[in-house]
Formats: C-alpha cells, structure tokens, sequence
C-alpha cells in the first residue's frame, strides 16, 4: 500500500510539473508538427526543435551578459544575417527553364517537370530510359530507404540530375493505437501488477511485427525493440518489489 501511495504521489508530481510548463511542450509541439508537414521527416522535425531548444538557451545565455556584451552580441547577429543575404543575392541562379521536381505517393515516385517543349529525352542513374518522351510526368516504383535518380532534356534544355531518397515506411494509425495501449497498460501495471505481462506481451508483438520489416527506418525499429524491453521491465520491477 506504501509503495502504491509512492508511485502515486511520483505521477502526481510529474503531472503537476507539465502542468505548470504546457506552454513550452505546445509551442515545441507546433514547431514539430510545422517542420513535420513540411518536410514530412520525423528527423528534421527533431532537429528543428533541438535548433529552436539551444536558439532559446542563446538568448537566456545573452540576456545574462553585461550591457557592453549585449550590444557586441546583437551587432554580430545584425552582421551575420547581413552578410547572409548578400550571399543568397550574389549566388542566386534563376531556375532552369527546364524544371524537375518529384514526390513520393505510396510505393511509387511521381516525377513532373515543367517550361519545356516535348517530346523529351530521359535519364536515369543507369542512362537513357525514355527517347522521345511526350508526357511532363513519369510514374516509376520505388523501395524505401532506396535513392532515385533522374534528368531530363527537350529540344532546347536540360534539367541537372535531381535525386531523391524514397522515405521509409512510417508506423500506420493502428499501430500508434497499439503503442498507445502499450503505455495505458504499462501505467496500469503500477496499481495492478498482472497488467505487466500484458504489456510485454503487447511490446513483443509489436517488436516482432517491426523489426524484421527492412522498410521501417533503423530508428523506428529501434523503438519497437525498446518497447519490448520495457515491457520486461515492468514484470522484472513487480518481481523485485515482492
């Protein structure tokens, strides 16, 4: 009963320090979910938030200075985004008359390229695949994790070679549902014991329906296994207790 009363007032506290912070965890939610929808990689949208976590830990870092170094610090920022610009402005190339782009739906690559004149000559990494093309677009079949390479010329112009890396599979809603089951179980497990075996037994159905599937990224595998561990946790934890 001790021990439950413990576990209790250890959640009750952690809920009380989110809590308190909510504020933080939304705008590093939105952040996430806006670098997400734009690159559509969890990876970058991780990075984002750790760029905008030590941006955050620069400006507490400078307000701490004295005055003279504030200045010195906010005149550099000034400069460096100047010179920046100019970079961008004196190394700007305008787009190829010829423009190539491509995204990924499914199992499949849509390739689309735009401003020029059929019929159109078509490249790939391993040479010439289409003479004479008519269309502006070319469907091709891809495999995760796998890089695809592809140029294109008209009677006037060329794209430069573009490549794109096909994404890994991403975990479907039915298993976010799971996982999500694995959490509430492994919550339940403080106050019932026997919801441990449960929970192992979910993390390990899920590690092996992840992390034999090549398509998943290593990360997200990973995390499958981790799951599992956990899982053996909670039984290893409630063995221990008694």
């Amino acid at each position: 009963m001790t021990e439950n009363c413990v576990n209790l007032n250890m959640v009750r506290d952690i809920w009380n320090w989110v809590a308190e912070r909510w504020l933080y965890f939304t705008v590093m939610g939105l952040v996430y979910l806006m670098i997400y929808h734009a690159s559509g990689s969890p990876i970058q949208a991780a990075f984002g938030i750790l760029v905008m976590i030590c941006i955050c830990l620069g400006v507490i870092w400078v307000n701490r200075l004295p005055r003279d170094d504030r200045i010195f610090w906010k005149r550099l920022v000034g400069i460096t985004m100047i010179l920046l610009a100019i970079t961008v402005v004196i190394t700007y190339n305008p787009a190829n008359a010829l423009s190539l782009d491509y995204e990924f739906e499914d199992t499949q690559i849509i390739w689309t390229w735009n401003d020029g004149e059929p019929p159109y000559n078509v490249w790939d990494s391993n040479g010439l695949i289409a003479e004479g093309y008519p269309y502006e677009w070319m469907i091709r079949d891809v495999e995760p994790g796998k890089t695809y390479t592809l140029a294109v010329q008209d009677a006037a112009n060329s794209t430069n070679a573009l490549t794109a890396k096909a994404p890994y599979y991403t975990f479907t809603t039915e298993i976010w549902i799971l996982i999500a089951l694995f959490v509430a179980l492994a919550l339940l497990s403080i106050w019932i014991p026997y919801a441990a075996f449960a929970c192992a037994a979910l993390g390990g159905f899920l590690m092996m329906m992840i992390v034999p599937d090549t398509n998943y990224a290593g990360y997200l595998r990973i995390v499958a296994a981790t799951l599992f561990i956990v899982g053996l946790g909670t039984i290893y934890i409630h063995g221990v207790s008694r």
